[in-house]
């Protein structure tokens, strides 16, 4: 090939310059994240998470004692998924032995999930809550002409009331036409969705823009106070840009197929670390509600 290069500069021929391959679709849409002005808890690589965490099994009531089952720096994100790591419920008399079915890693063993306490968990070392930057990565589930839906995780969701959690996964996603453009944007938030069509959603240079809520995470389309469900509000502002430029696919990460807590064990589902991508639908119901 250098030969036949070589020969056709001697002769005064114009060499043909190979066109560089186009990005895949997923990373030429990564959304590019507002986080509020005075947000304490910024993004972080998953495999940080993992990596400074401990993985436990917590007990119900009237069995309190945590069986700890790997430590920090020890837990294997590849375990997390294939379902190495297993233990057991409770049982037997008088009522706190390890006993019967193994739960398994890659299983729905969620605490408050599976059933009151019991379940598996990733519990963080608390002075990492505080740790995070805009160079954290995204994570993307993809399925060509029909949506894109980016992950954002967080290592502490610091919101009022009950929202309180160690772990926080976030979503943005986008409706995809047979030609692989989107069509229509949808916002997560505290487990619902809004959606916008794609022609007047903000936007930067292509990429979908996101404004993360303070403390919470939730995504909106806009600056501004968003009352919730749950019967606080969510505040989005102009703070630190974080434009996603490393994506990843999520369904390709060892720990995508774990199925338990992100994140220690409060006293209900929200105050309980989240479930990961691998534990839930990611896509929306795309005739959802308008987003505000």
């Amino acid at each position: 090939m250098r030969a036949l290069v070589a020969a056709m500069l001697m002769a005064g021929l114009a060499v043909p310059v190979a066109e560089a391959a186009p990005a895949p679709v997923p990373r030429t849409l990564t959304p590019y994240v507002y986080l509020a002005p005075d947000e304490q808890n910024r993004p972080v690589d998953a495999e940080q998470f993992v990596q400074h965490s401990a993985l436990k099994w917590s007990h119900s009531a009237p069995c309190p004692s945590d069986h700890q089952l790997a430590g920090q720096g020890s837990v294997n994100a590849a375990g997390l998924g294939d379902g190495s790591y297993r233990h057991q419920k409770k049982g037997g008399w008088p009522g706190c032995k390890d006993s019967g079915t193994f739960y398994a890693s890659n299983g729905r063993v969620r605490p408050h999930e599976m059933g009151a306490r019991d379940g598996m968990y990733l519990d963080l070392d608390n002075g990492r809550r505080g740790v995070g930057s805009t160079s954290a990565p995204v994570y993307y589930e993809y399925e060509p002409k029909n949506f894109i839906t980016y992950w954002m995780f967080y290592p502490y969701n610091n919101g009022p009331l009950v929202q309180n959690h160690e772990g926080d996964w976030e979503r943005v996603a986008l409706r995809l036409d047979a030609n692989d453009k989107p069509v229509t944007v949808a916002y997560f938030g505290h487990g619902d969705s809004c959606v916008k069509p794609w022609s007047s959603a903000p936007k930067s240079n292509g990429h979908p823009i996101v404004f993360s809520a303070r403390g919470t995470h939730a995504s909106y389309p806009r600056e501004g106070d968003f009352p919730t469900a749950l019967g606080f509000s969510d505040h989005t502002g102009k703070g630190a840009v974080w434009q996603t430029t490393t994506a990843h696919d999520a369904r390709t990460r060892p720990w995508f197929r774990y199925g338990g807590a992100w994140g220690e064990v409060g006293e209900s589902t929200h105050t309980t670390g989240p479930g990961g991508p691998g534990a839930k639908n990611p896509a929306p119901d795309w005739a959802g509600p308008a987003c505000a």
